[in-house]
């Protein structure tokens, strides 16, 4: 037996995305008259090498769900429904961004 054996690993460690503006702001007037409306988009930059884990994927991962969603691919935020500011005057939502790889 050979006491002179070396184990050699390879690890890639894989970076999360990161969003380029955070936190976002926008303002969604009340009593729109088209739904859905874009809200904005948001962006996340990913910093692997690799061409499969440039793909970034987005969720929202919190919020009223039933009022925006997120394009998983875009990152486009829209409403859906007319918002009554003195029923609720805020919303916050938080949209997680992740890589394919």
């Amino acid at each position: 037996m050979n006491d002179n054996f070396t184990n050699k690993f390879l690890c890639n460690l894989l970076r999360a995305p990161t969003f380029l503006d955070s936190p976002y702001l926008a303002y969604v007037r009340e009593n729109l008259e088209t739904v859905p409306t874009t809200v904005l988009y948001v962006n996340a930059y990913d910093a692997d090498s690799t061409s499969k884990n440039l793909q970034v994927r987005y969720l929202l991962k919190d919020g009223d769900k039933d009022s925006f969603r997120v394009n998983a691919t875009t990152g486009e935020i829209t409403v859906h429904r007319v918002l009554d500011r003195e029923r609720q005057s805020e919303y916050h939502l938080t949209v997680v961004a992740m890589d394919t790889g």
